[in-house]
């Protein structure tokens, strides 16, 4: 557990690290692209990442869940994986034009070009990484995020400064494709073998048809807003939603990674050794409420502070999107470790049926609600996260045997420190100035909520108190606050 930890830990440091890069790049990016710049390449990368789904196969989910890796198993899997990806690389590289045409913007021809040369390079750093993940090996994968993400940060502003508009990001994801995969040979395991092989493919494919279909209606899911959208309205919408999604979904930027880089292989050893998943997922869902639902309150409290600070005055159109997208990245919270835990358990295929449930019911909303502005499309998409949830509900109630009410409870302590700090910063809102600056309102903010929110996770006796003890073991100012807080409570 030890190593987990270490491993999380320096997981979640290198991944924020690059996150803030890419955050700040998304900032400079916002300055020197229009919105309608950034919504040719988002219409374009959404169809990039449903074909990632099929690249991948399944195949990452399959290393990191077997118990036994053995080299022969590698070699299928990379084998597999080649050939997905070079047949969907060359695919995508031809469908370009149609799929231009069929998007009535010519401008995403050239930008799919360049991505789908991206899935030629992939395979060579996939499986490497993988192996690493199984083994958390996560301090050599940071040298890696460092890498991949320096390349892309100089080569996204260099570009978009010299002109090359909506193909700066194309051409900076290609490089940093490039980089990451050069860099990930370095550490590669030493009993890892190079050559692929096609023997006992049926093994992986059998794993990965299932995680396939899932992650393709995931993936369509998630590209049926910015195409619906593009195709009414244009790239000047798309961008905006974009923007928008992207601003609510910082916290989920920041914890994402960690998350997904610990959870399925440890679901997965937890369930070979014979245990119940329940009480992982529900300390998991404890710990991921407890750190993203107050973010969220303050970003939805502050949207138009954030907006107006990072992007500029031309992006605040998408500020009431803004706050509907923190409403539905908090409902998907409490279903973020369903596809881990089911592949832990080896029924990768019933994660189909919440993930169909989704696109059907987001499908029918946005045709419900959609009147042509944005905020009715906005609201179609919160109903439709708000639909899904019974699905989810009864998945993990018969597959994890963990019932609603005790998820429930075991939910309710992270609520409590949202409602607190909610309250907190609506009065702190309230009373600072109009007139002050954005940043300053934010900067008020900043100062407040962090203490508000320590003292709170003590005081409901929230489960995530265990992790700050140990971490305040090596602060020693931040020990004896606890301790103080502790004591008084």
């Amino acid at each position: 557990m030890s190593r987990l930890r270490v491993s999380v830990l320096i997981t979640f440091l290198a991944s924020n690290g690059s996150t803030a890069v890419f955050f700040v790049v998304s900032l400079v990016l916002a300055r020197l692209l229009s919105p309608d710049q950034i919504g040719v390449f988002s219409m374009t990368a959404v169809l990039i990442g449903i074909a990632h789904v099929f690249r991948d196969f399944g195949v990452s989910s399959y290393l990191l869940q077997e118990k036994e890796l053995t080299p022969q198993k590698i070699r299928s899997a990379s084998g597999v994986l080649i050939t997905s990806s070079w047949l969907l690389g060359a695919g995508m590289f031809a469908a370009s034009g149609t799929i231009a045409d069929y998007l009535h913007e010519p401008r995403t021809r050239e930008v799919m070009r360049v991505l789908a040369c991206g899935f030629f390079f992939i395979p060579f750093g996939a499986i490497t990484h993988t192996l690493l993940t199984r083994e958390y090996r996560a301090h050599q994968q940071a040298w890696v995020y460092a890498s991949g993400t320096s390349a892309y940060a100089i080569s996204a502003v260099w570009m978009a400064y010299a002109g090359f508009g909506y193909m700066a990001m194309a051409w900076a994801n290609l490089i940093n494709i490039i980089v990451t995969g050069v860099s990930y040979a370095f550490f590669r395991p030493r009993n890892a073998p190079w050559l692929p092989s096609f023997k006992g493919w049926r093994r992986v494919t059998d794993f990965g048809g299932a995680s396939l279909v899932g992650g393709t209606l995931g993936q369509i899911n998630n590209a049926l807003p910015d195409i619906w959208l593009g195709k009414s309205n244009g790239a000047h919408d798309v961008g905006l939603l974009s923007r928008a999604g992207g601003t609510a979904s910082i916290v989920m930027q920041i914890a994402g990674p960690t998350i997904n880089y610990a959870a399925l292989p440890h679901l997965a050893k937890e369930h070979h050794l014979g245990e119940s998943l329940s009480p992982a997922l529900c300390k998991g869902s404890a710990y991921l409420a407890v750190c993203a639902w107050p973010p969220l309150a303050a970003i939805a409290l502050y949207a138009h502070e954030v907006v107006q600070f990072l992007y500029g005055p031309q992006w605040l159109e998408c500020v009431p999107l803004v706050r509907l997208f923190c409403i539905y990245f908090a409902i998907g919270v409490t279903s973020q470790f369903h596809v881990a835990g089911l592949q832990a358990i080896g029924r990768p295929f019933l994660a189909i049926l919440p993930q169909a449930a989704a696109l059907i019911a987001r499908a029918a909303c946005i045709l419900l609600m959609f009147d042509g502005s944005l905020l009715s499309f906005g609201w179609g998409l919160v109903l439709a996260s708000v639909l899904t949830v019974p699905a989810n509900l009864a998945i993990q109630a018969k597959y994890f045997a963990l019932h609603h009410r005790d998820f429930a409870r075991a939910l309710w302590p992270s609520l409590a420190v949202t409602l607190i700090c909610s309250a907190v910063m609506g009065a702190v809102h309230a009373a600072t100035p109009a007139a002050w600056s954005a940043l300053a309102r934010l900067s008020v903010l900043a100062v407040v909520i962090c203490p508000v929110w320590f003292v709170s996770v003590v005081l409901v006796r929230h489960p995530f108190v265990a992790e700050l003890e140990r971490f305040a073991t090596r602060v020693p100012l931040l020990e004896r606050a606890l301790g103080l807080i502790m004591r008084g409570r």
